[in-house]
């Protein structure tokens, strides 16, 4: 009888130290200490470029077209231009954060790094340069756009409407101008392909 009792005594410390073990090794496993940080760097991936996207590029200089996304697309990677608005990425990403800008044209297979942090040589940049804990990627779509103020300037669109410079209303811009004469498009004035470029930015932690 006490052998049985032993025997059962050692099989339920068996199973016991079983489900103990299984446990922490399934707690382990789950990254849950670091779920908010996660949802935080996927916000500030995300958000950043979208802002990136919608914001024009006057507010940093004024012989610019678009958004900042725009003139990222247009410059080459690491050059002082492009960096300058890079920086504005940079900004709203906090210092314990760092990041990493990439492009790509549809066209293209690999990647072009436009900014690391992990590798920059800036001692003003005090993000962070290395990846200890986990790290998030987002990535749109930038299509090149017409600005408004732009489209205004222009002589002529190429639907050849909208634009009566001879006729004597007050609100040149009208869809009939009666038997004014239209301005033929410029070829600049040709609707041209679209420019897309994907980017991708990387924020880790």
């Amino acid at each position: 009888m006490k052998a049985f009792v032993f025997s059962l005594d050692a099989f339920v410390a068996f199973i016991l130290a079983l489900v103990a073990v299984y446990t922490l090794i399934f707690f382990s496993s789950v990254p849950s200490a670091y779920y908010f940080i996660l949802t935080q760097a996927h916000y500030l991936s995300r958000d950043a470029l979208l802002s990136a996207a919608t914001t024009d590029c006057s507010i940093l200089a004024r012989e610019c077209e678009g958004s900042i996304l725009d003139e990222i697309a247009k410059g080459t990677a690491n050059d002082s231009i492009t960096l300058s608005y890079v920086k504005t990425i940079g900004a709203a990403i906090p210092n314990q954060f760092g990041y990493k800008l990439e492009k790509r044209a549809p066209d293209e297979s690999n990647w072009t790094t436009v900014y690391d942090t992990s590798t920059s040589t800036d001692k003003n940049d005090h993000h962070a340069k290395t990846m200890k804990k986990l790290q998030v990627s987002s990535s749109i779509v930038n299509v090149g756009y017409q600005t408004k103020t732009t489209s205004e300037k222009k002589k002529a669109n190429p639907y050849i409407y909208n634009t009566c410079p001879a006729s004597n209303a007050d609100n040149k811009h009208v869809i009939t101008c009666g038997d004014s004469e239209l301005i033929e498009p410029e070829a600049e004035n040709v609707i041209q392909p679209i420019n897309a470029t994907i980017f991708r930015l990387t924020v880790f932690i």
